[in-house]
């Protein structure tokens, strides 16, 4: 008689399944839709790295370039960059698949460090893995997998993951050992993820602190902690100011107090602060009001105060919940997800007002917290099963919550799925403007561009120098290959 499954591993094999249709959905998304031709920011780093380097005048120095106090260094990218151009033709849309591909990498090893948790929590811990999975993979903002440079940060979520799981290791068991290796740890993490390292760094020493403070146990282990994430990003910031002195913009702090100034000014706004992030991780406004028309504003208002009272009860499981690597996880990534609100604010809604958090790609960053819910549920889910009766109550919520999260993915895909045409027509018609400036085109001003086609507002000089850099080189919508894989008509 053959061995059966048990319902257990039925359950997981189900859970897997709908793990990698979550994820190949996306990658479907980013194999037929994201963008192929240079675009936005595109334009500044074939100039600044693609350019230099196919002359041979690229210094190592350059891979940390920073346009301003608000840019980021992002070597590893840069790198990235450059082997799209050795082997690639600048095919963005290759940079997107990668990039999805170490998203997928990456949750795999977030799963990995969070398996403890999700053994112990059985069947409906599963299913909060599979919620956690609809969020990171969620089209509810396709231009995450449609515009590569934001596709590309899931390529620091690998380094992230695995320096979350290195740091929990010292406050686990501390050691001199461990902790040389968190400093080391910390200080790759900051060369590859710079300003986002620093908040991150910032995440972890508050989440030391609580659990160091909750714990007596754990205070010298948390003490060594902190210490070893301070050397490290401080190992980090000194070698960025020596190696790329020039990149670092000398008037950064006055810049910051302009904006600080900027954002008190708007403080009439500070309840859009909270919600809209909040909101927009789960459905953004546009969809709102395509489902539900002017009644839009009051799904938003109500979608943030159901996060508010979510973010009350993660607080309070912070607070006197089970202490694990699961919990250290999830309140190490929601101080994150407030750290890089709170840039956002700095830097762009204290110039351009509130409505900029509405911005389709911060939802790539506001998916942070609805992670941070979920992974805490799994963190607690065993010790709110031995609970009385109101805990119980909170995990039938948690189960709720994690349904209505994975359910939305579906009318979100579908939708996503429709206006994938429209984004495929408008990489169409950019490729045709750019092709129209090769040539003898290539002397005289381009006519009416597509906004993203910013090397139309470049000087004379240096449009003609990068575009003919293209053409002569057969690069992005220049090279026969890189339209023939993008199914462009013709040449």
């Amino acid at each position: 008689m053959k061995p059966s499954l048990s319902g257990m591993a039925w359950t997981r094999l189900l859970f897997g399944f709908l793990i990698a249709v979550f994820a190949a959905n996306a990658l479907a998304y980013a194999a037929t839709t994201a963008g192929w031709i240079a675009v936005s920011d595109n334009w500044y780093f074939i100039d600044r790295i693609v350019y230099p380097y196919a002359h041979g005048n690229l210094h190592p120095q350059d891979l940390l370039v920073k346009r301003g106090a608000m840019d980021h260094a992002q070597p590893l990218r840069r790198l990235l960059l450059l082997a799209n151009y050795e082997w690639f033709d600048l095919d963005f849309r290759i940079e997107a698949l990668f990039a999805t591909v170490a998203g997928m990498a990456s949750f795999c090893l977030l799963g990995i460090g969070i398996r403890r948790e999700l053994r112990a929590g059985g069947r409906a811990a599963g299913f909060f893995l599979v919620a956690m999975a609809a969020v990171y993979f969620s089209l509810s903002a396709p231009m995450v997998f449609t515009w590569s440079l934001l596709t590309l940060g899931f390529t620091s979520h690998f380094f992230l993951f695995l320096w979350l799981l290195t740091a929990w290791a010292v406050l686990e068991v501390p050691s001199p050992g461990r902790a040389a290796t968190l400093v080391v740890a910390t200080f790759l993490f900051g060369l590859v993820a710079d300003d986002t390292a620093l908040v991150a760094t910032i995440a972890v020493v508050l989440a030391a602190a609580l659990f160091g403070w909750r714990d007596r146990t754990r205070r010298g282990a948390a003490f060594l902690q902190v210490a070893a994430c301070i050397v490290g990003i401080g190992l980090y910031l000194a070698f960025y100011k020596v190696a790329a002195p020039v990149a670092v913009d000398a008037d950064a702090a006055a810049a910051h107090g302009s904006r600080l100034g900027g954002l008190v000014s708007q403080a009439g706004h500070a309840w859009q602060w909270i919600l809209v992030p909040l909101s927009s991780s789960l459905v953004h406004r546009a969809t709102l009001h395509a489902w539900f028309g002017d009644a839009a504003g009051v799904a938003t208002v109500a979608l943030g105060l159901a996060c508010i009272l979510a973010h009350l009860w993660f607080w309070k499981k912070a607070l006197d919940g089970e202490i694990n690597r699961t919990a250290f996880i999830a309140v190490s990534i929601m101080f994150l997800f407030y750290g890089l609100v709170a840039g956002i604010l700095l830097g762009r809604v204290s110039e351009f007002g509130a409505e900029y958090l509405w911005q389709p790609r911060y939802g790539f960053i506001y998916r942070w917290h609805l992670l941070a819910l979920l992974m805490m549920l799994v963190a607690q889910w065993p010790a709110m099963a031995r609970a009385g009766q109101a805990a119980r109550r909170a995990r039938g919520v948690g189960v709720a919550l994690a349904v209505l999260v994975v359910a939305l993915q579906l009318p979100l895909g579908i939708t996503a799925w429709k206006d994938a045409r429209y984004t495929r027509h408008a990489n169409a018609e950019t490729a045709r403007q750019l092709l129209e400036m090769g040539g003898d085109a290539a002397m005289q001003a381009p006519g009416k561009c597509a906004a993203q086609l910013v090397v139309c507002k470049f000087n004379d000089a240096r449009r003609q120098r990068i575009i003919g850099f293209l053409e002569r080189q057969h690069l992005n919508a220049f090279s026969p290959e890189v339209r023939a894989r993008n199914g462009y008509p013709g040449d």
